[in-house]
């Protein structure tokens, strides 16, 4: 506090009655309302608390150590003032108290702060402009951006027809500002932001004047990449207000914005030591949003990272903070990470859910705020990784967050997964190179390495050999090299792995594959699908018990080795991914049993079928079950160059054709074609109908519904309600 700590603490001790108190506070009044010493605060508050008298006192005695909690971002120290003192009427203390409820997330009480102030009797027009103005907030804080736009229609022009001094209007600026931020009108935001600045400057009012500029510079640099130039303008001049006038909050933000420049640019390791600089460098009783902020990208770093316990520590953190938030606007962002760390414990479902809930809350309005854009990209990689993308409710986005580089490459991602997985592998080509062309202009290794990675998986898809990808892969390589021990580094190891395997040296991919799963930084997915493969190359059963774990296995095995079975009944030996063969010519069971299973349309039996027609025995045989088991695992182990398992054995008997392509000149294969027909003869059907019925995948039914309406089969196409159905036109 700036004034003599003996005379204070004297003062202070002094202060016995109402007369001493009032001396006390006409006497220290501007430095207790300007303080940046909370300690100072709260030791007035004890002594003031317990003095039975003093709620009785004169209110601006409440108002100035009120305002002082907030000069000195101690916000707890405000709501436990505020909340100790319900019973003041005074419009000032009302609307003090109320702001300090809305900064430390509790938005619907602060609005109900501002709406008793409104019922007062006792209240000028200013004091109901700004209670109108903190309810407008509230709205925006509680995600009901429709009835904040109406109240700003009507407040916005009251506020620059204001005939006030200019050190008074400049604040009604700054929370109309907040507000359109807050509704991600990001260019509006901080056009009044850079407005608000030189008023502040010119009072030498140091401690608003960092806090504009650096809001300025957010709102800048949340409206698209194009301004990221002028964004760092405006944290240069917060930096050095900050650091002249020793203000540490802004000193703080100013290490979270160069964090999140060097996230954003996928240089996690910078982007952490910076992050974890703003934290400490932080107020002391600073609870507020900002902690948050701090708190979950040191969260999403470490998941970046590969390092999951870390992650999990602060996103705790984060998630135990956020409790005593109401703000629907944050809730997206702890959606958002809450969502990953379960996605990397295995909670597939689970993860999923939360996102498709989040986006569920907003899916009849538009994405307006970043974070909104960012849980919608979480879901829609995720559901495209599992094939599910399409499932996903997709409200429209406001087009200006295209605008913002991260956001932008983010949504572009799983799109091209989309298209991926789904078989168009030159539309998927086409967006991979559109992600590394971008990043590439912003310098953004990360996500030009997720550009390179995607075109060279295109690819594999499409049957090429890696080693025809040198060039490319060599600057992938030397990208993750550039990047250091993360997740993106595990997609070389896999690379490697698929060289051996195209090469034949089985063993090999064997070794590669036990190697870098010891390493910690592996993600859950590529952990999965190496468990999986390993398992199977080694003639093991992997466990892929839940249908989110047959996905991502068939998905991604299906992109990285492509693997078929080439199947010749006349010579009884199989070819695999044409690198391998088994011959089967020995084993007459089990080559009856695959060529019975790779005949049928839908490559799948029930065990008493495969007990009757293809050991022709009778279903009162002792053990039949048993044995038929034992010849799946026999497969597996003859097999194990599909890399995933050849044979999935649940309530039924299949061949796992989502993951491996099917080759056979049998007749029966040709007859794909007319079991669609069939199927659509008679009934509509939806794609994922006509996949259950076939007991295909959903991207084989789709690709076989545009190979016949390419060959000029007349399927026509109709909608009902959200679901898009296929039938045979009769002439």
């Amino acid at each position: 506090m700036d004034t003599n700590p003996q005379e204070f603490t004297q003062a202070l001790k002094a202060c016995k009655t109402k007369k001493t108190w009032e001396d006390f506070f006409n006497k220290f009044k501007m430095a207790i309302e300007g303080s940046r010493d909370s300690k100072a605060l709260w030791d007035i508050f004890k002594r003031l608390r317990h003095d039975q008298l003093a709620q009785s006192y004169d209110s601006s005695i409440w108002q100035a150590l009120l305002k002082g909690a907030l000069a000195s971002w101690d916000l707890e120290l405000g709501r436990v003032i505020f909340e100790h003192c319900k019973n003041i009427y005074t419009p000032t203390f009302i609307l003090t108290g109320a702001q300090v409820l809305l900064e430390i997330g509790r938005p619907t009480e602060a609005k109900e702060q501002a709406q008793r102030l409104l019922r007062l009797s006792n209240t000028t027009a200013l004091e109901r402009l700004q209670a109108e103005i903190l309810i407008c907030n509230c709205f925006a804080e509680e995600g009901k951006n429709s009835r904040c736009l109406t109240l700003l229609a009507d407040i916005e022009p009251r506020v620059l027809a204001l005939a006030i001094a200019k050190s008074e209007k400049v604040s009604y600026l700054v929370k109309l500002a907040r507000i359109y931020y807050f509704i991600g009108e990001y260019y509006k935001a901080a056009s009044l932001f850079e407005q608000a600045s030189p008023i502040y400057i010119e009072l030498s009012d140091w401690e608003n004047a960092a806090r504009v500029l650096y809001n300025a510079a957010a709102s800048f640099d949340n409206a698209g990449s194009g301004n990221r130039e002028t964004a760092y303008q405006f944290i240069k001049k917060t930096r050095e207000i900050a650091e002249k006038a020793n203000l540490q909050g802004p000193l703080a933000y100013c290490n979270s914005f160069d964090a999140l420049y060097f996230y954003h640019k996928g240089d996690f390791p910078r982007a952490l030591t910076f992050f974890k600089k703003a934290l400490l460098s932080l107020p002391f009783g600073e609870q507020s949003m900002r902690r948050l902020h701090i708190l979950s990208m040191i969260s999403f770093c470490y998941l970046a990272l590969g390092q999951l316990t870390p992650a999990k520590k602060y996103a705790q953190m984060t998630f135990t903070l956020a409790e005593s938030d109401d703000s629907t606007r944050l809730k997206k962002r702890y959606d958002d990470l809450r969502a990953e760390i379960l996605w990397e414990e295995g909670k597939v479902e689970k993860s999923m859910e939360v996102l498709e809930s989040s986006i569920q809350q907003i899916s009849h309005l538009e994405i307006n705020t970043l974070e909104e854009f960012l849980t919608l990209n979480r879901l829609n990689l995720q559901g495209a990784w599992l094939g599910r993308i399409s499932q996903v409710i997709q409200p429209p986005i406001k087009e200006n967050l295209r605008e913002n580089h991260y956001a932008l490459l983010g949504w572009l991602h799983p799109n091209a997964w989309d298209q991926l997985i789904h078989g168009n592998y030159q539309e998927a080509e086409k967006i991979f190179t559109d992600i590394y062309d971008k990043s590439s202009v912003f310098n953004d290794q990360f996500h030009k390495g997720i550009g390179l990675h995607g075109k060279i998986i295109c690819e594999l898809a499409r049957g090429s050999k890696i080693e025809s990808l040198k060039g490319i892969r060599d600057e992938f390589k030397e990208i993750t090299s550039e990047l250091g021990k993360m997740p993106l580094s595990i997609k070389e190891d896999i690379f490697t792995c698929v060289e051996a395997y195209q090469s034949g040296a089985f063993e090999e991919v064997k070794k590669i594959l036990n190697h870098s799963l010891k390493k910690p930084y592996v993600p859950f997915v590529d952990k999965l699908l190496m468990q999986t493969w390993l398992a199977t190359a080694s003639g093991k059963s992997p466990r892929i018990s839940e249908l989110w774990g047959e996905q991502l296995v068939a998905n991604f095995t299906r992109i990285y080795f492509a693997p078929f079975i080439d199947y010749r009944s006349d010579t009884k030996i199989i070819n695999i991914s044409g690198f391998y063969e088994v011959d089967l010519s020995k084993h007459e069971a089990l080559f009856d049993l695959l060529g019975y299973l790779i005949q049928k349309p839908n490559y799948h039996a029930q065990m008493e079928e495969l007990q009757t027609n293809v050991w022709m025995q009778s279903l009162r045989s002792q053990g039949w079950q048993q044995k038929i088991r034992n010849a799946i695992q026999r497969l597996r182990n003859l097999c194990p160059f599909t890399m995933a398992p050849i044979i999935i054995h649940a309530q039924e008997v299949r061949l796992f054709s989502q993951a491996i392509q099917m080759r056979s000149p049998h007749p029966a294969r040709a007859q794909g074609n007319d079991d669609i027909l069939k199927l659509l003869s008679s009934n509509p059907l939806s794609s994922a109908e006509i996949a259950e019925k076939l007991g295909i995948s959903l991207a084989s039914a789709k690709r076989l519904l545009k190979k016949l309406k390419d060959e000029g089969i007349n399927i026509d196409v109709i909608k009902s309600g959200r679901k898009v159905l296929y039938y045979l036109h009769k002439e």
